[in-house]
């Protein structure tokens, strides 16, 4: 998600260098890779996949923790995933598609506008109150009403507080959601061949043997020999990439001079180089924790991630025929 556009980014810095890298303000981590999801469970806590932040405060981890239960919660009864269009025998199983998501969002909605009012309500009920304060002198009380006029705006900085929580609650669920139909689009494109499609599967992180063949073919006279060494040369360096104690970055996120990278550029060219540098960077943005490959949904005309409207377009067309 672009830098501004989520609520979270409030508490966070765009780190350089990295799309989905994100520094907190809290403590200073750097996270480079799950974009601004991963840093809502850096301020959450209680994910054993990611550090939670130890100085957030505690009614902004309250907050995020609450938005991430609700998502997993809204998942959970959600029967149907965008998955589920490729079974969908015309048009009408689309349209009555969007109708159950309409009529669950509108359930949302009234539920919200629900406890909103009754928030509100309790909140008014408080603000109307009197109060008793001791005098200093003779230890009477005087009573104090609030009066109309502060009452009036009390209750509508009361309600703007409450909406905005409203918003960030229900955008932190739509994206989160939007996410999850991702993942469940991937795993069911696995079992579709990538030769008659545009969209496919590309493993991030994971390195070309291509160029590695090619760059030995050109230095080795024989094939068997170049085909070995650019197949054990390649093993190395995703061994490399998996490796977390291995960090040719600066603290600018700039490739600094490695040794080993160095001699690879000059044994092997460019190409080689390129390819691991690339490799490198893409297991740093999608899991850089891990360490290991991650599936993305990909447009390899285009060279680039495929959205979710190309790939139910494919699943779409792929029903018709």
């Amino acid at each position: 998600m672009v830098k501004g556009k989520d609520a979270a980014w409030a508490h966070a810095l765009q780190v350089e260098g990295y799309p989905s890298g994100t520094q907190c303000k809290f403590c200073d981590k750097i996270i480079r890779g799950g974009g601004i999801s991963r840093f809502k469970k850096h301020l959450a806590g209680g994910d054993p996949n990611v550090e939670s932040c130890k100085k957030v405060e505690k009614e902004v981890s309250d907050l995020y923790r609450e938005i991430l239960d609700q998502s997993a919660s809204k998942k959970k009864k959600n029967a149907l995933t965008l998955i589920d269009l490729a079974e969908l025998d015309d048009t009408k199983g689309l349209h009555n598609l969007v109708i159950v998501k309409q009529c669950d969002d509108n359930f949302q909605l009234k539920r919200a506008r629900k406890e909103l009012s009754n928030s509100l309500a309790r909140k008014r009920s408080i603000s109307e109150a009197t109060y008793e304060i001791p005098t200093m002198d003779e230890g009477e009380r005087l009573t104090m009403t609030v009066d109309e006029g502060k009452r009036t705006v009390l209750t509508k900085e009361l309600e703007d507080v409450d909406t905005n929580n409203a918003l960030i609650v229900r955008q932190h669920v739509d994206s989160d959601e939007l996410i999850e139909s991702r993942k469940e689009l991937i795993s069911g494109w696995k079992g579709f061949s990538d030769n008659l499609y545009v969209i496919g599967i590309k493993q991030m992180g994971e390195l070309d043997i291509k160029p590695f063949k090619a760059a030995c073919y050109r230095k080795y006279q024989s094939p068997h020999v170049a085909d070995e060494k650019a197949l054990q040369i390649c093993s190395f360096w995703q061994s490399k990439l998996a490796d977390p104690s291995w960090h040719p970055y600066g603290v600018t996120e700039e490739l600094e001079e490695d040794e080993q990278l160095k001699e690879l550029k000059l044994d092997l060219g460019s190409e080689v180089y390129d390819a691991v540098c690339r490799a490198l960077m893409e297991i740093n943005e999608y899991n850089a924790s891990g360490r290991c490959p991650v599936d993305e949904l990909w447009n390899f005309r285009e060279n680039r991630k495929a959205k979710l409207q190309e790939a139910i377009n494919i699943l779409l067309k792929m029903k018709k025929e």
